[in-house]
C-alpha cells in the first residue's frame, strides 16, 4: 500500500506514468466500462444542458451519478484534493480506467470518436479541477512540479500587492497565489482579472483552478502519442489488455444516443479537395483571398523567417492537407522555405516524418482531421512566437490589415471588442462579413470553414449532393461509430 500513496499522492492526476503491479481482469473491464459511461454521461449533459456554466454543468454531473449510484467518480468530483488516503482505491480506478479507455479509442479510425474521448477528458479535467480548494490547488501545482511560481498571501502583499489596485476577487480570502506566465492567461490580463508584470502574471488559487486545463490539454496529446505506440507493442497484446479492447469496443456501440454526440464534433465541411489545385507556386494568391487571418499569419511568417516551430507547423499542415493540397505540395512548400537556412538532407531526415504522420502515412496510419478554432485559441503553445489565432493576445496588426481592406473604423471597433472579450469566433465570422460584404456567418468553428465560406462567396455556393450520397455517407458514419 506504501508503493501505491507514492504513486496517486492526490486525488486529480496528469496521468504521467502507468502503475506498476497486477489489475485483475473483470476490474479491469468494469473500471474502463465505468469510465466510458462518464464520458457518455459528459457529452449528453452538453447536449441537454448546453446552457448550463461550468459551476453548474459540475452540480448537474454530481446529481446525475447520485442518482445511478456512481460513488467512485461521485467522490473523485467532490474532491477538495488534500494529501489524505481515505479514497485511494478509487485513485486506482480512475488511474487504470484512463490508460484503459485510451488504449480502446487508440484502436479507431474514426476521427470523431478521438475527438469524443478528447473532449470528454478535458471537461471531466475542468470539472474536477473546479472542486480543488485552496490547498488542492496548491498539492496539485507542487505535487506534478508545474513551472508557476507558489507565493503565501504574504509574500504575494509584499512582491504585488503593495500600493496596487487588485481588480477582481476579495485577496483577503485566498491563501495562495501563483506567478503564471502571461500567455498562459492573456484573456484574464485583457479583462483586468490579475496583476502581471512583464510576461508573468499573477493568478489567485481559485483563479488558476479554472486555467489549469491547458496545460492537461498538453499532457492528452502527449498521451495519445503514448497510447498509439503501446497498442502496437508486445505488451499490449496481453490477454487481459485485448479483452478489455473489445468490451469497451462492444459497449461503446451500444451507448444511446451516441451518433448525436458523435456528430457535435463532425466540421460543417472539412473543405476536402476544394483547393486541389493548390501547390507552391500558386500559395500566395490563394493564401491572400481564402485563407483565414490565423493561417495567412503563418504562412507569412514562414516565407519571411524560413521556419516554424512545432505546434504552427503541425497547425499549418493539418490545415493545409483539409483543404485539399497533397503530400508531396505540402513536402515542397516547407522543403522550399526551410533549406533557405539548412541542407536538403536535414530536411528529410527532421521533418518530412511528420509531414507522412499528418497525412497518415506513417505510424497508426490515420490521417489527422483539421483543429478546431477553440483548440488553436486555447492552446498556449500557438503564441510562443506569435501565431495561433490572430484575435487573441495583441491584434494591432490586424487592425492595420483591416484599415488597408477599408474596412469601416466602427466594424473595426466591433471585431475588437468582441476579441477583447474572449468572443474569437464571433470576431473572426464578422471580420469576414466586413472583408466581403456579406451575411455574418455563424461563428467560426474551423479555419478550413473559413476557406469554403471565401470560395462561396467568390463563386457561388456549391451545389447540393445527390440524395444518394448523402444516405451512402450517413450509413457509412453510422457504421463506423458502432465499430469504434
Amino acid at each position: 500500500m506504501e508503493k501505491k500513496k507514492s504513486q496517486l499522492p492526490i486525488d486529480l492526476q496528469l496521468y504521467q506514468f502507468r502503475l506498476s503491479g497486477e489489475t485483475g481482469y473483470a476490474d479491469c473491464i468494469d473500471i474502463a466500462i465505468e469510465r466510458l459511461k462518464l464520458l457518455h454521461m459528459i457529452h449528453q449533459m452538453k447536449i441537454d444542458k448546453n446552457e448550463l456554466k461550468l459551476e453548474e454543468q459540475l452540480s448537474y454531473l454530481i446529481q446525475l451519478l447520485k442518482s445511478t449510484g456512481d460513488s467512485t467518480f461521485l467522490r473523485l468530483l467532490q474532491s477538495k484534493g488534500h494529501l489524505v488516503d481515505d479514497i485511494m482505491n478509487d485513485r486506482k480506478k480512475d488511474y487504470m480506467s484512463f490508460f484503459f479507455l485510451s488504449w480502446a479509442m487508440c484502436t479507431t479510425d474514426n476521427d470523431l470518436i478521438v475527438q469524443w474521448w478528447y473532449e470528454g477528458e478535458l471537461l471531466l479535467f475542468k470539472l474536477r479541477a473546479l472542486s480543488l480548494d485552496d490547498r488542492g490547488v496548491y498539492n496539485f501545482v507542487h505535487i506534478n512540479k508545474l513551472p508557476y511560481e507558489i507565493l503565501c498571501q504574504t509574500e504575494a502583499q509584499l512582491l504585488w500587492l503593495k500600493g496596487s489596485e487588485f481588480y477582481g476577487e476579495n485577496l483577503c480570502d485566498t491563501t495562495f497565489f501563483f506567478e503564471v506566465p502571461r500567455t498562459y492567461v492573456r484573456h484574464l490580463v485583457r479583462q483586468r482579472l490579475v496583476l502581471h508584470r512583464g510576461d508573468i502574471a499573477l493568478l489567485s488559487a481559485p483563479l488558476l483552478r479554472c486555467e489549469l486545463y491547458p496545460y492537461y490539454s498538453d499532457i492528452l496529446i502527449v498521451h495519445w502519442a503514448d497510447s498509439l505506440a503501446f497498442v502496437e507493442s508486445e505488451e499490449a497484446k496481453s490477454e487481459t489488455v485485448r479483452k478489455v479492447i473489445e468490451v469497451v469496443k462492444i459497449n461503446f456501440g451500444d451507448l444511446p444516443n451516441i451518433d448525436a454526440q458523435l456528430a457535435l464534433f463532425k466540421p460543417t465541411d472539412t473543405a476536402e479537395n476544394m483547393c486541389c489545385s493548390l501547390s507552391n507556386s500558386n500559395i500566395d494568391e490563394i493564401a491572400i483571398n481564402l485563407f483565414p487571418p490565423c493561417m495567412l499569419k503563418i504562412h507569412e511568417k514562414l516565407r519571411k523567417n524560413h521556419h516554424l516551430s512545432y505546434f504552427h507547423r503541425l497547425q499549418l499542415t493539418t490545415f493545409l492537407k483539409n483543404i485539399g493540397m497533397s503530400k508531396e505540395n505540402v513536402d515542397f512548400y516547407l522543403r522550399n522555405e526551410f533549406t533557405k537556412k539548412i541542407e536538403d538532407k536535414k530536411f528529410t531526415s527532421e521533418y518530412v516524418y511528420n509531414i507522412k504522420h499528418t497525412y497518415g502515412l506513417v505510424g497508426k496510419m490515420v490521417p489527422y482531421p483539421p483543429r478546431a478554432c477553440k483548440f488553436i485559441c486555447q492552446d498556449p503553445n500557438n503564441f510562443h512566437d506569435g501565431n495561433g489565432c490572430s484575435f487573441v493576445g495583441d491584434i494591432e496588426d490586424l487592425h492595420l490589415k483591416m484599415k488597408k481592406e477599408n474596412i469601416p473604423e466602427k466594424k473595426i471597433n466591433t471585431i475588437k471588442k468582441c476579441a477583447a472579450n474572449g468572443d474569437y469566433s464571433v470576431a473572426c465570422s464578422k471580420y469576414f462579413a466586413a472583408k466581403y460584404n456579406c451575411k455574418e456567418p455563424p461563428p467560426m468553428k474551423y479555419p478550413v470553414n473559413y476557406v469554403k465560406l471565401s470560395i462561396e462567396e467568390r463563386n457561388g455556393p456549391s451545389p447540393p449532393p445527390e440524395p444518394s450520397s448523402s444516405t451512402s455517407t450517413s450509413t457509412s458514419t453510422h457504421e463506423s461509430s458502432k465499430k469504434l
